[in-house]
């Protein structure tokens, strides 16, 4: 049986972690998206490809690197906070993840946005006329796929974690 502190720390650790990768890819799309830049002029497809990976890429790079931040903050707050009362934590915590608009009430709309645009990008791959429009579907794909990625391993994580803090 693992221990209520090592299920917090597990939580908030494997989420500073997906943020780092998350950081990494970030930087990682921007390089692509900086070479994209110098040679779009002589692919339509490029083009359209180099926003919708602009916008991914900056993404990455500063949602994860603000979650990398926020949850290395909470692995040091946290530990002291449920060490001085557990119940009160616990209480707090649940009601984060589990109130309207809370952490858990994001997975069903995030999984229509990505599947929308994932749909988007099919349309316009097999519909949309030139290559422009399939770069731009190109990028579509890769942002649904991302998405549903990355909320797919952090609905996993907040699943266990919220059985966890509502257990008597």
């Amino acid at each position: 049986m693992i221990d209520f502190a090592e299920t917090v720390l597990w939580y908030y650790k494997s989420e500073r972690n997906e943020a780092l990768w998350l950081t990494g890819f970030g930087v990682m799309v921007v390089i692509i998206d900086a070479k994209i830049l110098l040679n779009m002029n002589s692919n339509d497809m490029l083009r359209g490809l180099f926003y919708p990976l602009l916008f991914l890429g900056l993404l990455g790079l500063f949602a994860g690197g603000f979650n990398a931040i926020n949850n290395q903050k909470r692995l040091a707050e946290l530990p002291l906070e449920f060490a001085k009362d557990l119940r009160s934590f616990k209480i707090k915590e649940a009601e984060r993840f589990e109130k309207s608009g809370g952490v858990n009430s994001w997975w069903m709309p995030l999984k229509i946005i990505w599947t929308g645009i994932l749909l988007v990008g099919i349309f316009l791959g097999f519909w949309g006329v030139g290559d422009w429009w399939y770069g731009l579907a190109i990028g579509l794909l890769l942002w649904g796929v991302f998405g549903w990625v990355v909320d797919g391993f952090a609905h996993q994580r907040a699943r266990i974690y919220t059985i966890e803090l509502i257990k008597p």
